[in-house]
């Protein structure tokens, strides 16, 4: 009765409704719609389709409140092969942020101050270049628009089908969290306290607080709100600290929150490849794949924690951050490497560690450090290696193609070295001309083995 009384023992459990609805089913409660369902394509003439001004502007109301897209002109009936290729930003093309190499393109403004690569140096663009370089003519559309998870991926696949295309290409995966948690707004946080010293490793105060009294004065609860990355960070945290236990098993997530983003991914793909297969339509797909060296956007600490433990380990990693700012690369290691040994769940302390094994030249090690800290990542803001093994489930009986593009990147940082993600990335999602010629690239084997076959 004290420990309820006083604060220090949460429920057992804690995953909302809304969260065990996806994933059982898939979908989120009520789909995100744009623009009370405005088509993204209207008719401009007689027999001729183009993007529909409110999204090419970035006017779109509901999710994505920006969601511009590129202005495509295409007739209703093909004349020769048509492909369509989907996603959000980085499908588009969006232009990087934040680049690390110098910038040797120009770029076109599209609505609501969006800039992107030119289409020729899109993913479209060069697919359609390379297919003429084997003598076939095509058209490649670029039907990518702004923040698009595949819910709205699977949308945009609807509509474009009914202008028989020969396939569809998909690239995406960035914005699952986005949609989730979009999807999450009006969700209530119910307030978990965190468990102080000694009762961290006692696991029997929960069995006897949940069979006495209700908790009294507790602090109100927190309704989710906005797409931010601490949507879903704080929401995932919530349910360690329900557990008493970071949720974590063999280094991989096992909390709701990532359950239902797979669940979701591959319920969409399958709806997808199910509307190809009945029109005699190629599907192709890639996931994106996450760039490792970008800091990850939500840590938090394991609940069984002790203070004094916590202690050490943040002053550890503040160690190890100042010595990387003076570039003393061999104690940023040494203190980072006792950091996460103390604290095995948090993303930051991983990547610190993995940059600091990157300085000292110890590429295998820091690869692994960098992919701890992007499956400890909360927020799930980047694309997950996961996701590929979502796609090769979902083809794996047919009825589509599909490759691991983060499986090549892996291969590539092995051979190259880290600097590769640089050059095919400009921020941790949008792709460089040279990422985007990567991309399109394996789209292409993708599009040969089919044709072989």
């Amino acid at each position: 009765m004290m420990l309820r009384l006083f604060g220090v023992a949460g429920g057992s459990s804690y995953t909302p409704p809304r969260l065990i609805q996806i994933v059982e089913e898939g979908q989120l409660k009520g789909e995100i719609v744009q623009s009370s369902q405005a088509p993204f394509f209207v008719e401009a003439s007689a027999g001729m389709m183009e993007t529909n001004t409110v999204y090419h502007q970035g006017l779109g109301s509901g999710f994505p409140h920006s969601g511009s897209m590129r202005k495509v002109r295409f007739s209703k009936e093909p004349s020769l092969e048509r492909y369509f290729l989907l996603g959000g930003s980085a499908a588009l093309g969006q232009q990087p942020v934040n680049l690390k190499t110098k910038m040797t393109w120009k770029t076109i403004p599209l609505g609501n101050s969006v800039a992107a690569l030119p289409i020729d140096l899109s993913i479209s663009g060069e697919i359609q270049s390379r297919l003429l370089g084997k003598g076939i003519s095509a058209e490649v559309l670029n039907a990518g628009m702004i923040a698009q998870d595949s819910g709205g991926v699977r949308r945009l696949a609807m509509e474009v089908l009914q202008y028989n295309p020969t396939g569809l290409f998909l690239y995406l995966g960035n914005n699952e969290g986005i949609g989730m948690a979009y999807g999450m707004n009006g969700v209530t946080l119910e307030h978990v306290p965190e468990v102080r010293e000694i009762l961290r490793s006692i696991r029997l105060y929960r069995v006897l607080a949940d069979a006495i009294v209700p908790q009294t004065a507790k602090p109100p609860n927190v309704t989710l709100s906005g797409t931010k990355p601490e949507v879903l960070g704080r929401l995932t945290q919530n349910q360690w600290r329900a557990a008493g236990r970071a949720l974590v098993q063999r280094g991989m997530p096992t909390d709701s929150v990532y359950k239902a983003l797979l669940k979701r991914l591959q319920t969409n793909l399958a709806q997808i490849k199910e509307a190809c297969q009945a029109q005699g339509v190629s599907l192709y797909i890639i996931t994106t794949p996450p760039h490792l060296t970008y800091p990850p956007f939500y840590s938090a600490n394991s609940p069984e924690l002790l203070e004094r433990d916590i202690y050490r380990y943040s002053k550890l990693l503040g160690n190890s951050n100042q010595a990387q700012r003076k570039q003393d690369w061999s104690s940023a290691l040494q203190y980072s490497q006792q950091a996460v040994s103390i604290e095995k769940n948090h993303a930051n302390g991983w990547f610190v560690y993995g940059e600091s094994l990157r300085r000292n030249r110890q590429e295998p090690a820091a690869l692994e450090a960098f992919e701890t800290a992007l499956w400890m990542d909360l927020s799930r803001k980047r694309t997950l290696p996961s996701y590929a093994n979502i796609a090769a489930e979902v083809c794996k009986d047919g009825g589509c193609q599909t490759v691991s593009a983060y499986d090549d990147l892996r291969l590539s940082i092995e051979k190259k070295g880290f600097s590769i993600l640089d050059q095919r990335f400009g921020d941790h999602e949008h792709l460089t001309p040279q990422g985007c010629r990567w991309i399109a690239g394996l789209f292409m084997k993708l599009l040969d083995t089919n044709k072989e076959n």
